[in-house]
């Protein structure tokens, strides 16, 4: 690995175990942190509008409402302009302050920022945007191959299910023996 690759993956690793620390406090999961936070920056939402937002499919963005909503973070709330859609809001009895934690990294960051000048600034921005756009663009393209691929793999016969019209199911196939086992083996 390059300085590079070593420097991108130790602030990915640090971001992310900061994130974690916050969502420990609060009680939740990174995802659910995640998501607390898109559906307080953006106010009242439908469920499925946040998964975009998470880089997650559907179900998991239910399962992930569901959690937050348990912890109390959360209400569905009928949609006023569509009574048939469901919108997901935050509590505003229960939405953490975590204030206090982002203003100490705000100094923090703000106290080494104070040593670049102004090119060197905007250095740092553009590759900040740059990091983002990337990274959106990763994640986009993650998911979109994940989709691809439930869906390649949906569209299989599965054993038990008729194989075309008017056929008889396919048999189910016995269960593959672990790696490193010899047939017969008792596992």
């Amino acid at each position: 690995m390059t300085d590079g690759d070593t420097l991108g993956w130790e602030l990915s690793t640090a971001v992310v175990l900061f994130h974690e620390a916050i969502a420990r406090r609060l009680g939740l999961g990174a995802a659910e942190h995640k998501a607390l936070g898109v559906i307080v920056r953006t106010g009242p939402m439908p469920v499925g509008a946040l998964a975009p937002s998470l880089g997650v499919g559907a179900s998991a963005v239910t399962g992930i409402v569901d959690r937050l909503e348990r912890a109390g973070y959360v209400q569905r709330i009928p949609d006023p302009a569509d009574r048939r859609r469901v919108l997901v809001r935050a509590d505003p009895q229960r939405a953490p302050d975590l204030t206090g934690i982002f203003a100490e990294l705000g100094r923090e960051m703000g106290a080494f920022m104070t040593r670049y000048d102004e090119h060197q600034t905007a250095a740092i921005v553009d590759y900040l945007r740059n990091t983002i756009q990337v990274l959106r663009a990763q994640t986009a393209r993650l998911g979109q191959e994940q989709s691809e691929a439930l869906d390649a793999s949906a569209s299989l016969t599965t054993p038990g299910t008729p194989t075309a019209l008017g056929s008889p199911p396919s048999p189910p196939s016995p269960p593959s023996p672990p790696s490193g086992a010899a047939p017969g083996d008792v596992i």
